[in-house]
């Protein structure tokens, strides 16, 4: 997972200064329904910093192309919304404003190759 933009530049500066790593994110794939041509839904187990819960990821399909290699790989764009505290990324800080810098909802996109094995 790459993060992006200046509110997650905040929560990566934050964690090198207590001396940790930005935390890695992983998703074990499961059931995959088609959800019209071209587009699918793909239900698996999201797990952030020790902590699994299901996810369902909205996919398009990107093309399909073979390599120098001889392998077919096929690419694709996939999108979820998850509630980060579930996670137990709970960090946040008070605006003047009243408000507070992170919000509990976090769009999640991966864009990814899959390569054909037999």
């Amino acid at each position: 997972m790459r993060w992006q933009g200046a509110q997650d530049d905040a929560i990566l500066a934050w964690a090198r200064l207590r001396n940790r790593s930005p935390e890695r994110a992983t998703v074990a794939a499961g059931r995959v329904a088609s959800a019209e041509p071209g587009r699918f839904v793909v239900s698996g187990l999201l797990t952030i910093r020790g902590v699994t819960r299901p996810v369902a990821l909205r996919m398009q399909y990107g093309g399909a192309r073979r390599d120098p290699y001889g392998r077919d790989i096929f690419g694709f764009h996939a999108t979820a919304e998850i509630d980060r505290e579930d996670y137990g990324l709970v960090w946040n800080v008070l605006l003047e404003t009243g408000g507070v810098l992170v919000g509990k909802k976090v769009q999640l996109e991966i864009a990814g190759e899959a390569i054909h094995q037999d």
